[in-house]
């Protein structure tokens, strides 16, 4: 997914302004913590914390695994070029299922990923 599909898929800003809103949204899951085999932060014994996006090179937007699934993509706030964006704890690229996505030669094919 590109971080503009992100931006659309994960439009929470924050934990919510009013006590109910915060409430609703502690009781969300996190990104993928304690599910399909992580425990934590950790998967296949590594530390795992900010997933990509397909133009994260270009944008610097990455999603991360602590935060709740519904929150926006973060930004690197300390990248000023695609060789200074968080490398380490790489999670992923974030995949969006039943999607039709270009392959080489431009032809679109139904991907199934998460």
């Amino acid at each position: 997914a590109s971080t503009a599909e992100g931006y659309a898929l994960f439009p929470e800003v924050g934990p919510g302004d009013t006590y109910y809103e915060q409430q609703e949204n502690l009781a969300e899951e996190l990104t993928y913590s304690g599910q399909c085999g992580w425990d934590n932060f950790v998967w296949g014994s590594q530390t795992r914390k900010f997933f990509r996006f397909s133009d994260s090179h270009l944008t610097g937007a990455y999603k991360h695994a602590g935060k709740r699934d519904s929150y926006r993509p973060d930004v690197d706030t300390l990248a000023s070029g695609p060789d200074s964006l968080q490398t380490s704890e790489f999670a992923g690229v974030v995949c969006v299922a039943d999607v039709a996505v270009p392959l080489s030669g431009g032809v679109a094919q139904y991907e199934g990923c998460r």
